[in-house]
């Protein structure tokens, strides 16, 4: 019978097999990337449209109120003439109430707002370092490649490798190349998710401030129409 023989690969088909593989990894670790970096963008402009845009618009729609509130109960009098002073009081404490709830609220987003500033300054660090060790690699390269130049022993200066260590090198890192397309596979359905959720939101901020523009709207021809509640 005779033996199966399996064809032998060389190690510089191996190589070129890896390597077109291991970039292919890279320009798919790049698009996922680019895509967090677009979510992270759309997240801080959806962040200032809800606090400095929506927010705001709103709080004015509450100092508003307040201020028509105040003047239809103040032209309400008894008999004496009096104002009913509780039912101010009452009023005015329900929008204290109110605006000391979102100065807390405030305080805690902001908290929140800080931690996450921590973590990308972290996120920073480890890029720096990452960047450290690419300079690193590339400067002991240089160094190899001038020695090349230069007529020194090429054989120390570049580690060759024997057959044997090259399939052993190339079969872990071909195995390493597949887990790392394995987890970016994963990322990618997760950074998929997470960037729809946000497009959402997105949308969601729009619709706020158009309910927030129809408040105003309600506001706004409350004022014109005061002195019909005041009795000026």
């Amino acid at each position: 019978m005779a033996k199966e023989r399996t064809k032998k690969i060389s190690p510089q088909r191996q190589i070129e097999r890896l390597w077109s593989e291991v970039l292919e990894t890279k320009s798919i670790g790049y698009l996922l990337r680019a895509k967090i970096e677009q979510n992270l963008a759309m997240l801080i402009t959806n962040i200032n449209s809800s606090f400095m845009g929506n927010r705001q618009l709103a709080n004015q729609n509450t100092e508003d109120i307040y201020y028509s509130l105040r003047k239809i109960i103040e032209s309400r009098v008894d008999d004496n003439g009096n104002v009913d002073e509780y039912l101010i009081s009452s009023s005015d404490a329900a929008f204290i109430e109110h605006r000391s709830k979102l100065n807390r609220k405030i305080n805690d987003v902001s908290a929140e707002l800080n931690e996450v500033n921590n973590k990308l300054l972290s996120i920073h660090r480890k890029v720096m370092k990452n960047n450290d060790e690419i300079i690193k690699f590339n400067t002991k390269n240089l160094e190899v490649a001038y020695n090349f130049i230069m007529g020194g022993d090429s054989k120390v200066d570049a580690k060759t490798l024997s057959a044997e260590d090259i399939d052993i090198k190339c079969a872990a890192l071909n195995k390493h190349n597949k887990q790392n397309n394995k987890n970016t596979a994963k990322l990618m359905e997760i950074v998929n998710e997470a960037l729809d959720n946000t497009i959402e939101a997105q949308s969601q901020v729009s619709e706020k401030r158009e309910r927030i523009f129809e408040n105003r709207k309600v506001i706004m021809g409350i004022r014109k129409d005061i002195e019909l509640f005041t009795d000026e």
